[in-house]
C-alpha cells in the first residue's frame, strides 16, 4: 500500500500563556487522516515564521529550538521508513505512539537479573564455578 505522510509544526495561539509563550504542535498525517501531539517547547508567537516552520533568528536558544523540531521529524521519517520496510500497516497514531514511546517494552531489574542468572547457570562448570553462580543467586 502506499502511504502519505506529512509533518507539520505550528504554534497554538489559543494556548498562551501568562509569559506571552505558546506552545509548538507537530501534527503527523498519513493518508489524510491526522493527529498531534506536543512538542513540549513553547516560544514567542514573533520568534515564529509559518513559512519554514520553524523559530526565527540564529541565536542559540533558536537553533536549539529549530534542532528539537529536527530531531522530531527524523524520528517520524525513521520510524515511517521502518514501518515500510517490515510491511507493517502505518497510520498517524501508530507513529504518534512510536514518538511518545507508548507500547514499548519495559525492563525491570529483577527480570533482568533473572535473564541474566539463566544464562550464567547454563555455563556452569565451563566459565562459571558453582560458588559464582551462588553469588549471583544471592544477589538476585
Amino acid at each position: 500500500m502506499k502511504y502519505d505522510l506529512s509533518i507539520l509544526f505550528y504554534p497554538k495561539k489559543s494556548q498562551e500563556d501568562k509569559k506571552g509563550l505558546v506552545p509548538v504542535y507537530m501534527r503527523i498525517t498519513v493518508n489524510g487522516v491526522r493527529t498531534e501531539l506536543s512538542t513540549n517547547r513553547k516560544l514567542e508567537l514573533l520568534k515564529w515564521d509559518n513559512d519554514s516552520q520553524r523559530a526565527k533568528g540564529r541565536s542559540e536558544e533558536s537553533r536549539t529550538f529549530n534542532n528539537h523540531l529536527d530531531n522530531l521529524e527524523t524520528k517520524v521519517k525513521q520510524d515511517y521508513n521502518y514501518l515500510i520496510n517490515n510491511d507493517i500497516n502505518i497510520t498517524s497514531n501508530i507513529l504518534r505512539d512510536l514518538l511518545g514511546g507508548v507500547n514499548q517494552t519495559k525492563h525491570f531489574l529483577i527480570k533482568i537479573f533473572e535473564t541474566n542468572n539463566e544464562l550464567i547457570k547454563k555455563e556452569e562448570g565451563y566459565i562459571y564455578s558453582p560458588r559464582t553462580i551462588g553469588q549471583y543467586t544471592t544477589v538476585l
